[in-house]
Parts: C-alpha cells; structure tokens; sequence
C-alpha cells in the first residue's frame, strides 16, 4: 500500500510540474512587446566545445535549455564586445554543434524574450577559418564515417533552421563568413598538401547559410591577409537584402511609381496597381508590375510585389519589402533621404508627387542577433576578427 501510495505522490508530482510548465508557456505567450525597439543580442564561441554568453540547464527540451536573459544593446553594448573580446581560445572546430545550440537560443529568444514582436527580425552571424572537426564527435551522430555523419548532421541542421520560427512570419537570415588561413585542406597521393577553392569553401558552408521570410545570404569569403575587410563585406552583404517602403492603404486603386536613386545618382523607376484581395484576411499587392529595364528583384510572380509578411495589420500604411533588389545584375543600394526617394501617384493621367511620402530606412530598430565565433588556435588572426564582429554590431544598431 505504501508502494502504491508513493507512485500516486510521484505521479502527482509529476503532472503538477507539467501543468506549472504548460501555464508558465501560456502566460508567457500572452506577452507581447510594447514599444518594439529593442536590440538584443548574445554570442557562442566554439572550439573543443561551445561557450554561450547566456546560462543553460539540462532540459531535454533544446530552446528551454538557455536560461538567462540577452544583452541588451541599447544599454550592455560595451559588456557584449567586453564579454567577446575575452573569448578564450581551444583545439578543435565545433561549428555544426555550435549553430545546433545557437537555433536553440534563437527560439528560445523569439518565445521569451522578445515580447512576440510580430517586427522583430532575427540572425545568426557565423565566423570560422576552419571546417568542422569536432560537432559530429560532441553530438554522437551515427554514420560509417565522418563523411557520412557530417552529411546527416547537415541534414538535420536544415531541419532545424526552417522550423525555428515556428508559425510566424519573422524574418531570419543565417549568414556565415569564412576567413581563409589557409588552414583547410586535404593531403594528396603524394603526401602534398592540397588546398580547397574559394568555391569548394563556400559549398562546404552553404549549410549556415539560411534564410526564412527573407532571401539566403550569400557566404562570404574573406582571403587570406584581409581581415580587416571583413566587417565591410558583411555589411555590404547585409544592407542589400531588401529595400522596404510604405503605401496608404488611401490610394487603393491607384497606380503607384517610386522613383530611387543610389549614392552615383543612378534612377530606376518601379510602378504599379495596389491592390488588395481577400475578404477577411486581407492582402495588398502591386500589380501589372513594371520596372526600368535591367531592375530585378526576387517576386514569385513577375507581375507582382507582394506585401511584406512583417506588414502590420492595423496599420494605415501597407509595408512593402523589395528583396535583393539589383540594376544589371548589381546590387541596388537606395539612398536614405527624399532625394533620393519618391512616391508618385497616377491622377487623370498624369504623375503626382506624394508630398507626404517619408524616405525608407533600413535601420534595424526590433531584433536579436546572435554572434557564433570560431575561437579555435588555429585563427591566427582571433583578435582581430573579434574587433571586425563587434564594428558589425555597432553597423547593425547604427540608428
């Protein structure tokens, strides 16, 4: 009988603690951000094994495993470079396992504690001068060999990065930079050794790279002896991503043209009919899409511009989001100010100016970012590429 009773108190236990669990999910659910300008970040450094910024426990559950709060951006910047900066360095290269947990904290992060910012954007940033070594070793994957164990954790690891934002329509971009030392390379029948391509480098890699609600980054390559060029890739890569800009839901109906212009003073011209379909979940377009010649941009239809999938709904404007947009296959930087940007509206036939247009922005002013840093021996150049990360922080929250 005492047998039987301790199993009904352990069941009871049990239950209780799932219960108190599934409420504390709930309640947090409920939470949404206010203000929605907030910059948060956290960083892991890998090596032998990954080092977060944040503390973790054992749950089985992976994203409930962080349990400490991001740095705040706005107010710990200084202590997120310091906390980086002292990165201590090891043997191996654990990158697959590395991005494993980073997803974790991702999710972690979008459930709690970015306050269910429908805005909130997300990324991962991942620096290297090596191929992975260790992650299959840490993480036990089965396989006949590394080859092949490599191979199912890619696999899984692609799993992993579609699903973490779960339903919403967050945007998030893995990006990954590699530094090549000249570190990676493989012995040929004569012992010699024989060093991969840029190219082979960069298929290697195109794991890390991802994109959900926004386009795939590209993986950016960084020769030996350079760098301190790598803070000016990422950003060039990173502010091309997409070129976002408002219409009052006023002017459904109407033909809209915008009219940009890059710092040469280059102008392109994009225009069409705004539109709006659906009934009860309601979707805005620009259709009959035209473009100057030689303007690209990625569109699943190539009449038509979709809302943006960060649009807000109560909005009175309707949030447009051109994805990598190009001019002659080359990137199409809009300037920031009202020169360079204007909003014209057909009216009996001819063009007028929406004087109550205001330039786009790409500052970046609700997300969380998340720094994964090889911290092997074998980066000879750590220092140096700690300082190019933390000037990629200080462009990304540049207002």
């Amino acid at each position: 009988m005492t047998i039987k009773m301790n199993d009904i108190l352990k069941k009871r236990n049990f239950m209780a603690i799932v219960l108190s669990a599934i409420i504390a999910i709930f309640f947090n659910s409920c939470v949404t951000c206010k203000d929605c300008t907030q910059l948060k970040a956290d960083y892991i450094g890998f090596s032998d094994n990954v080092y977060p910024s944040y503390e973790t426990n054992n749950c089985v559950v992976g994203w409930l495993q962080p349990v400490s709060e991001p740095f705040d951006l706005k107010t710990e910047k200084g202590k997120f470079k310091l906390g980086l900066m002292k990165l201590q360095t090891g043997e191996k290269t654990s990158a697959y396992y590395a991005l494993d947990k980073g997803l974790n904290r991702v999710k972690n992060a979008r459930i709690e504690h970015m306050g269910k910012s429908k805005k909130a954007r997300y990324y991962i940033i991942t620096l290297t001068d090596g191929l992975d070594n260790n992650s299959t070793t840490l993480k036990k994957i089965k396989g006949v060999n590394k080859a092949e164990r490599d191979s199912k954790y890619e696999q899984k690891l692609q799993k992993k990065l579609s699903k973490v934002m779960g339903f919403s329509n967050n945007r998030f971009q893995s990006y990954v930079m590699y530094y090549d030392a000249k570190d990676s390379y493989v012995l040929n029948e004569k012992g010699e050794k024989e060093y991969y391509s840029e190219q082979e480098i960069k298929d290697k890699l195109k794991v890390f790279s991802y994109g959900k609600n926004a386009s795939t980054p590209e993986v950016i390559y960084i020769q030996n002896g350079k760098i301190d060029e790598l803070a000016k890739e990422f950003n060039e890569e990173f502010r091309q991503q997409s070129f976002e800009f408002k219409i009052s839901k006023g002017y459904l109906g109407e033909r809209i043209k915008m009219q940009l212009k890059n710092a040469e003073n280059k102008e392109i011209e994009i225009e069409g009919l705004f539109e709006q379909k659906g009934l009860f979940k309601k979707k805005f377009y620009l259709s009959n899409v035209k473009m100057t010649n030689g303007v690209s941009c990625d569109q699943k239809l190539p009449e038509q511009i979709a809302m943006s999938v960060s649009n807000d709904p109560y909005s009175t404007d309707v949030l447009f989001d051109m994805r990598s947009l190009k001019y002659m296959g080359n990137i199409f930087k809009v300037v920031e100010d009202d020169q360079h940007q204007k909003q014209l509206i057909l009216t009996n036939g001819k063009w007028a100016p929406n004087v109550e247009y205001k330039a786009a922005s790409s500052s970046i002013t609700d997300a969380y970012i998340l720094i994964i840093l090889d911290v092997s021996k074998s980066f000879t150049v750590l220092n140096e590429a700690k300082q190019q990360i933390n000037n990629i922080i200080d462009e990304i929250t540049k207002k």
